[in-house]
């Protein structure tokens, strides 16, 4: 009941008051540390548990709920709630090992992420979002890509994935070159160069296609200089 009541808050959807969103996402965060670490020690791993970077989730229901709430902090239009809502989601996904969470789940937060953006006028929101999305593509894609049957989900990702960075350069390059065509064309440009690299573990031909399909919109601009094409 506590967790759902600071849902709620995060939400704003408690007697329609976002005042809390921001208090609400920090007491939640700690709630949730506090469960994994507590789930750490019942089961023995107290001496594992102090040395971890990342943890193994306890329940990847209550992780999704989570993510979607720090989520929408992040997509908040108020520049400095997007701020703290983004460090917030980035400390928890950094803190999650990546095989304790389903593709499923991983692919649907994706969805929600690359479905979900501020309006193009939310400049510095718009900023975060995207990073977010290439962060955690970055993470995932190697994973994701060596189980063919994750590909279709994938590929509807990327895609729209594309006609994002396509309408964040285009509105960035509105007069003078803003925050948002930069970091747009820099978050992209480091993904793409990490999925034609040896770095990369996934699916070598499916990571060519995401990177050559991202390419193409910051071609459009003028603008895939720094970017490395895969000529194997």
């Amino acid at each position: 009941h506590d967790v759902s009541l600071l849902l709620k808050f995060v939400f704003g959807t408690y007697q329609n008051d976002m005042s809390l969103s921001i208090p609400a996402m920090m007491c939640l965060e700690n709630l949730y540390r506090h469960t994994v670490h507590l789930s750490y020690k019942i089961s023995g791993r107290t001496e594992e548990l102090k040395k971890a970077k990342t943890f193994t989730v306890p329940d990847q229901e209550s992780w999704q709920n989570n993510a979607v709430a720090f989520y929408s902090v992040c997509r908040n239009l108020d520049a400095n709630a997007s701020r703290q809502g983004t460090d917030c989601f980035q400390r928890f996904i950094a803190s999650t090992e990546m095989s304790s969470i389903s593709d499923e789940k991983w692919l649907l937060l994706l969805v929600l992420i690359v479905n979900k953006q501020p309006a193009i006028t939310a400049e510095e929101t718009r900023v975060n979002c995207c990073t977010i999305l290439c962060k955690i593509l970055l993470m995932t894609i190697a994973h994701l890509t060596s189980k063919k049957g994750n590909h279709e989900d994938l590929t509807d990702v990327v895609n729209q994935m594309a006609l994002l960075v396509g309408e964040n350069l285009r509105e960035g390059r509105r007069g003078s070159v803003s925050p948002l065509f930069e970091s747009t064309l820099q978050s992209v440009t480091f993904l793409c160069n990490h999925l034609v690299s040896n770095e990369y573990t996934g699916d070598k031909e499916y990571g060519s296609w995401v990177s050559d399909t991202l390419l193409s919109e910051l071609e459009k601009f003028g603008a895939a200089g720094a970017a490395q094409r895969n000529l194997a």
